[in-house]
């Protein structure tokens, strides 16, 4: 028994991967239909797909992708997003694994990367590879007829909804981007993957057409879109009870928030509005007449960081106070990143500089899980995951940072 890794040499091994990776997840999932799989092909950084082989013979592989992470402050760094990872559920525990994510990280660093991200099926596999949880997101539901705001809203604005065509995707990727600009976590995305997300195919957003309703602000700007999709219910012609699930739901603006929170349970025939991809304790609660009506359905980790490059990462972003602290990070697979590191920040900006020595020593996963202030070092510290100390409060408040992570891209 031999683990080797190499490139994915064609389509025809693509597809066969593709398979694979399906049935490593328990279903026999074939390869889209034209155009998607041309487009999911086009989100795929070539340098990063990778095949692992046992003695010879393709038994898994992963496919991952290049673009650019916000951070605090609407600064961005470069980072592969690792996806369809798997291996042959009869040739598991032969370190194929492990052979192939190692891989893939040297990979994305070689290409510049600060980080891989990634959406974890298995969080217990990740972390040992040092990815830390970065944000959390969640999917809420509400009856339509328990949906109205508190205050009555007039929009001085319109929606348009689009159904196909170039124009959903423009609008929709003008907000996405000045989103983007400001919300950390966020990924950027590129033609092929505006394609993947607004296909009509279901490998995506299951069987439903999608809409894209999007908001044109007084002066006739886009500031907000609802990707969604309405879900026929079970009531028959006389007793409809369709659904509205929103799958992306992006505004610039309370007012193009309370417009498209209007429209979408304002849809005919639909009984209920769910929200896929949400934040844990979204604005619009509190906007609510009937807060507890909006009912928080699951939690769900989102985001998942591995730190490549320490100093590119921390001085990309943003922060909130001034000072300065010494940490270092034992990291067996990048050792030159171990520092020990001092962060030091004046006016907001922060600069990073090998130090002799440091009392605080984090693991990859741990900087990747405070490294956007998303979680505290003080909360990892209360959990024993941190050894207490001055230094580590003076660390966590550095880092800590009132924009919180709301990636919504899947990938």
């Amino acid at each position: 028994m031999v683990i080797t890794v190499r490139d994915l040499a064609d389509e025809a091994e693509w597809e066969r991967q593709y398979a694979m990776v399906g049935n490593a997840f328990g279903g026999n999932r074939a390869a889209p239909d034209e155009p998607h799989r041309s487009a999911v092909r086009g989100c795929v950084d070539q340098r990063l797909s990778i095949v692992v082989c046992d003695d010879g013979e393709h038994i898994g592989g992963c496919a991952s992708s290049l673009f650019d992470l916000s951070l605090p402050g609407g600064a961005s760094v470069s980072a592969s997003g690792l996806s369809g990872v798997g291996v042959r559920p009869d040739r598991r525990g032969r370190g194929a694994m492990r052979a192939m994510l190692v891989e893939h990280l040297k990979r994305s660093a070689e290409l510049g990367a600060a980080a891989s991200t990634l959406m974890a099926t298995e969080p217990s596999l990740y972390g040992r590879f040092g990815y830390g949880l970065m944000s959390s997101v969640a999917t809420h539901r509400i009856n339509v007829d328990r949906a109205e705001l508190a205050e009555p809203f007039t929009d001085a604005g319109r929606i348009e909804v689009f159904t196909s065509g170039d124009a959903r995707q423009a609008a929709a990727a003008d907000v996405y981007e000045r989103m983007r600009s400001v919300n950390p976590g966020m990924t950027s995305r590129n033609e092929s993957w505006w394609r993947v997300v607004l296909s009509d195919s279901d490998d995506w957003k299951g069987p439903a057409k999608p809409f894209v309703a999007v908001h044109y602000d007084e002066a006739g700007d886009p500031d907000g879109y609802a990707l969604h999709v309405v879900e026929p219910g079970t009531g028959g012609l006389w007793r409809p009870r369709a659904t509205v699930v929103a799958h992306e739901f992006v505004v610039a603006n309370l007012d193009a928030e309370k417009a498209l929170w209007q429209f979408l349970v304002d849809v005919p025939l639909v009984r209920e509005l769910r929200w896929h991809m949400a934040p844990v304790e979204p604005r619009i609660r509190l906007l609510l007449a009937n807060r507890r009506e909006l009912d928080t359905e699951m939690v769900n980790d989102m985001l998942w960081v591995r730190p490549l490059d320490v100093a590119a990462l921390l001085e990309a972003r943003t922060y909130e106070r001034d000072g300065d602290a010494s940490f270092a990070v034992t990291d067996e697979l990048f050792p030159d990143e171990a520092g020990p590191w001092k962060l030091t920040v004046v006016g907001g900006r922060g600069s990073v500089e090998r130090v002799d020595s440091a009392e605080v020593s984090l693991t990859p996963s741990q900087l990747g899980m405070v490294v956007t202030g998303a979680t505290s070092l003080r909360s990892l510290a209360a959990a024993g995951l941190v050894d207490a100390s001055e230094v580590v409060d003076s660390l966590s408040d550095l880092l800590v940072s009132s924009e919180t992570p709301q990636p919504i891209s899947r990938f």
